[in-house]
């Protein structure tokens, strides 16, 4: 074996001995296998992606089956290769490694240990994500299918290293790690109980006593080596309180709920006010508009705290946080809200379904309810996401074990829409998290051969600008999807031809007239030298514009473009696509047809979005492999055109 730092070794129990087959994990090299006891090795890591993989832990299930742990590059979760952290399955004694997919916000798998009795069954021990206030994506993770499926059983922990099974009784569990404690389930992970008295640091793994079952080893980072009562000293004094374990669950569910007003303050001021959602399902009562803004006010000054003063009032900390000034009269407003709002909806939902705080579930509900003005609402919303996630707060599904794809958003939000008096349903957990964003659809495009073919044409482009001046179609915080396809094509130029530079002047329903107003100055002073217009004419003054957009950057020295229509075909109103391409053609804009692909498409039945107007991830893809095309040249504007 070449020379490395070989982190794990694993014995095949039922080779015979005079050929002991075994494997070994090698720090930057990946995986080696040995047919002859260890006298000879074979490197065996076809499958395994990246260069110099951090494989780390192999494990061997009862069907034979090879379980590899590849390691992050960092305790941090943020710096190497972007989510470098994988797990890989062989059934071939480890010819071929496919790859399985992580739970959902996880990208520090550290160890897997496989149920003796069930070959299928998995428990991941994994290292948190870091955030400025707290790690999310740790602890134990548990699956049923092989590693196709998994739901978070000990969320408590966040820096799990290890999970060990009892060799007596394999129902018997034991996690340990670096969060200054030992951990213990006796029901196959469903329950954990933290074990009192072992309150070491930088925890390595528990060893359970092979004599005495009533006894435990626990293994440490240089903390030595901890021996004691299996289920933990019940009266044992307790010198490290595990973080937060009493504030916490006093004052968080203050803090969310205090968000959970704000948010709803502002519903009931716009039905109020300007009538924009049904005053049924958010009804004034006695409040006026004054105290409306009040309360709208303080959530806003409440979001703007710094999450490091707000998370020492949390753990019971000397803090700068009042929670007087704008936490304590949201609260005190005790606002009405029925049990069809979305917000209790959610909560109904997902508390029959996550085991998890309740706390945790209503912070997660309220941010889904975005049943929002989309111009000034939903910067709040990405305000209070960003809040939340500084102080280590779950703000997607997948936090709490469940399937959070925009597919199951949109499907249970089908699901629950009869039940709650609003329709609207969007998913920005997997965004926020960067779980799923245009960085890894540009990776899934660029991995595609359609897509993959286009790299030269890409990289051969000359140094450009390209502007794009479009409404929420067009714009990184979109509804319904991990992102738009401008986002995207600019993220897969990024990576593989820097020198062409995107700049996008965007705002949600954006009409000509805005954007000859708010954006044309600015986008004209960049100098592009290609500008894509994908903005609302609704009026004859918005056409108006729209032709004073064209003719002046062309102007400027810049080919203007717009496609003929963005939207679902069945949603389309023919005559204003019609006078828009008219008006476009006749400013001498290049109108670049895919009415007729979307109309095509064979997942086109999953366009649109459950509000009605946005569009899901399947259009964004198809999007942005047309845009791709047209700038490298390799598709004309017109279809069936040379």
């Amino acid at each position: 074996m070449p020379q490395g730092a070989v982190t794990h070794v694993l014995l095949d129990p039922s080779s015979p001995a005079g050929g002991r087959r075994l494997w070994a994990c090698a720090f930057g090299r990946g995986v080696y296998r040995s047919d002859d006891g260890g006298r000879n090795w074979t490197a065996k890591s076809a499958g395994i992606e990246g260069t110099q993989p951090f494989a780390w832990r192999i494990s061997r299930a009862p069907d034979g089956a090879l379980y590899l742990v590849v390691a992050r590059r960092s305790e941090r979760g943020r710096i190497g290769d972007r989510d470098d952290g994988a797990l890989y399955r062989s059934t071939d004694g480890g010819d071929r490694w496919t790859k399985l997919a992580l739970p959902a916000g996880t990208n520090g798998p550290n160890a897997l240990t496989v149920d003796p009795r069930d070959p299928r069954r998995l428990y991941l021990a994994a290292w948190g994500v870091a955030t400025p206030g707290g790690d999310t994506g740790g602890g134990v993770f548990l699956s049923a299918d092989a590693g196709a499926t998994w739901r978070s059983i000990l969320p408590a922990a966040q820096h799990v290293y290890d999970v060990t099974m009892d060799p007596r009784d394999p129902a018997l569990l034991y996690a340990c790690g670096f969060d200054q404690a030992a951990w213990r389930s006796a029901d196959r992970g469903e329950t954990w109980t933290r074990l009192r008295g072992f309150n070491f640091q930088w925890g390595h793994r528990v060893v359970p006593d092979p004599t005495d079952p009533s006894r435990v080893y626990v293994t440490t980072f240089g903390g030595s080596v901890w021996r004691g009562p299996a289920l933990g000293d019940p009266q044992a004094p307790e010198d490290v309180v595990p973080w937060g374990e009493e504030t916490r669950e006093a004052r968080l569910p203050r803090l969310v709920e205090a968000n959970v007003a704000g948010t709803h303050a502002y519903q009931v001021l716009l039905a109020k006010k300007d009538g924009k959602v049904d005053p049924a399902c958010y009804a004034a009562g006695a409040f006026t508009e004054h105290a409306l803004r009040a309360l709208e006010a303080h959530q806003a000054a409440l979001l703007k705290e710094d999450p490091t003063a707000v998370r020492a009032w949390m753990d019971g900390r000397e803090s700068a946080f009042d929670p007087r000034r704008d936490l304590d009269p949201l609260l005190d407003a005790r606002l009405a809200m029925s049990d069809t709002l979305p917000v209790n909806v959610f909560t109904a939902w997902l508390a029959g379904r996550a085991k998890a705080p309740r706390a945790h579930v209503r912070a997660i509900a309220n941010l889904l309810q975005t049943n929002l003005e989309v111009e000034r609402d939903g910067d709040r919303l990405q305000e209070l996401f960003h809040f939340y996630i500084a102080l280590g707060i779950p703000v997607y599904v997948g936090q709490l074990g469940l399937p959070g794809t925009d597919t199951d958003l949109l499907a249970f939000g089908q699901e629950l829409a009869p039940k709650s008096c609003v329709r609207k349903n969007w998913n920005w957990g997997e965004k926020n998290l960067g779980i799923r964003d245009e960085k890894v659809l540009a990776s899934e495009l660029l991995a595609e051969p359609e897509v993959a073919a286009l790299v030269p044409r890409m990289k051969a482009l000359p140094p450009q600008r390209i502007a794009v001046i479009g409404h929420s179609f067009t714009m990184g915080l979109h509804w319904s999807s991990p992102s738009s396809f401008v986002p995207v094509v600019t993220e897969m130029f990024r990576r593989e031809n820097p020198k062409v530079e995107f700049r996008q002047f965007q705002g949600g329903g954006l009409t000509s007239t805005r954007a000859l107003r708010n954006f044309y100055e600015d986008a004209r002073a960049w100098k592009p030298d290609t500008v894509l217009l994908v903005v609302l004419n609704r009026t004859p003054a918005d056409l108006e514009a729209f032709t004073k957009l064209g003719r002046g950057f062309q102007e400027a020295g810049a080919r203007v473009l717009t496609f003929d229509d963005v939207h679902d075909p069945d949603q389309s109103d023919p005559q204003a696509v019609a006078r828009d391409i008219e008006t476009a053609r006749a400013a001498g804009m290049t109108v670049v047809e895919v009415g007729s692909l979307l109309g095509a498409a064979p997942d086109r039945g999953r366009f649109v979005c459950l509000d009605g107007i946005h569009m899901t991830e399947p259009y964004h893809r198809l999007m942005a492999k047309e845009w791709l095309k047209f700038l490298v040249g390799a598709r004309p504007a017109v279809l069936g055109r040379p």
